[in-house]
């Protein structure tokens, strides 16, 4: 009982340092973006073809950090469900 409490406070703690080194990020430049969009193209003397490169560049970025952070769960799920396959194997 106390090895699964062990092994799921591990999860968290892994989980909760991949989502900082994630979301942070993804959610500053979702931010960024719509700040692009909303405000910079409000501006009517604004270049529009340095707009249309902000939001390319914070686009592309956005769509990085959200597959990586699929990846991320993905994969700690997997880890996960290695760990349980491994603790029954111990316990026979």
């Amino acid at each position: 009982m106390k090895n699964k409490l062990v092994n799921s406070k591990q999860f968290i703690e892994k989980f909760w340092k991949f989502e900082m080194l994630i979301v942070i990020p993804m959610l500053l430049t979702l931010f960024t973006l719509v700040f692009v969009l909303l405000f910079l193209s409000s501006i009517p003397t604004y270049p529009k073809q340095t707009l249309i490169i902000l939001t390319y560049i914070t686009g592309v970025l956005f769509i990085l950090f959200l597959t990586i952070y699929i990846t991320g769960l993905i994969w700690i799920s997997k880890s996960k469900k290695l760990n349980k396959k491994k603790e029954e194997k111990r316990e026979y």
